[in-house]
């Protein structure tokens, strides 16, 4: 593995957090620290989510459908490559044995697949025919009992708020597709799986811009 580079990625560039801060990743296999990482705060939160609108408004919105396929496949083709670098990182970050953390990466690049499958299809047909109304949506809550797709699961994964009662990443991302609205974020998401059967693992979910059908 090669050397490991504990700034930050904003706008772009690789850089170190404004206040000089850092701190110890530690390799919980012997409890030593392996590199110093940046250690951002406020400052470095602002600019990130500044140069991430400047990004999705100045480029990822306007790109049609075809373009996000390509650009999403070419992500993970990337991860593919570079998967036994991920994989020693992780591995050494959180000491997860190394084949699973082999399948962490795997799940990463399947993930950028399965979005790219639906940006020209199910969420392009939106954008390109107004009149379509949109995808099905399960509006409710989640609810205890019927247990699907994993049997270890404890209720129905199937709504947009949790049993708790807070809105879940997937709310968020039905959200924007109807509003005249430019939003960038990631949530982390529950571990799933893909229409095709494969365990994605637990993830990201980025949600973007959005149009207004009325």
């Amino acid at each position: 593995m090669t050397a490991i580079d504990g700034r930050m990625f904003v706008n772009g560039q690789r850089t170190w957090a404004n206040s000089g801060s850092t701190f110890d990743a530690i390799d919980p296999a012997n409890g030593q620290a392996f590199t110093a990482v940046a250690r951002g705060d406020e400052t470095d939160v602002d600019a990130a989510v500044r140069a991430a609108h400047i990004a999705v408004d100045a480029g990822w919105a306007g790109l049609a459908p075809v373009r996000r396929v390509r650009i999403l496949n070419r992500l993970a083709a990337l991860l593919r490559d570079q998967r036994q670098e991920f994989a020693q990182l992780e591995s050494l970050d959180v000491g997860k044995p190394l084949r699973q953390a082999e399948d962490d990466v795997e799940a990463a690049a399947a993930y950028f697949e399965f979005f790219a499958g639906v940006a020209d299809k199910v969420f392009g047909s939106i954008d390109r025919n107004p009149y379509v109304a949109g995808e099905f949506v399960w509006s409710g809550w989640d609810y205890l009992g019927e247990p699907t797709p994993y049997s270890a699961a404890r209720s129905s994964y199937f709504g947009i708020i949790d049993l708790a009662g807070f809105k879940k990443d997937r709310a968020v991302f039905e959200d924007l597709l109807y509003q005249n609205v430019h939003q960038v974020g990631a949530n982390t998401s529950q571990t799933t799986q893909s229409p095709s059967g494969l365990n994605l693992g637990t993830g990201v979910r980025v949600v973007s811009t959005a149009k207004n059908y009325t």
